[in-house]
């Protein structure tokens, strides 16, 4: 069952998100970006593993 908590409210646990962007929120609590349409994980890009290879 998915809830909405409405516009800016994260969709994991409900708090007001930061606005990032146009329409694009941030949640500090969950470590997410999130709209209406879709959620991404915040957690940082790792490296390549293959950056320093030759």
């Amino acid at each position: 069952m998915f809830i909405v908590f409405g516009s800016g409210k994260c969709p994991l646990c409900g708090d007001f998100g930061t606005e990032i962007s146009e329409e694009i929120y941030k949640c500090e609590k969950c470590l997410v970006a999130f709209n209406n349409f879709g959620i991404s994980s915040q957690s940082g890009a790792r490296q390549a593993e293959t950056k320093y290879w030759n």
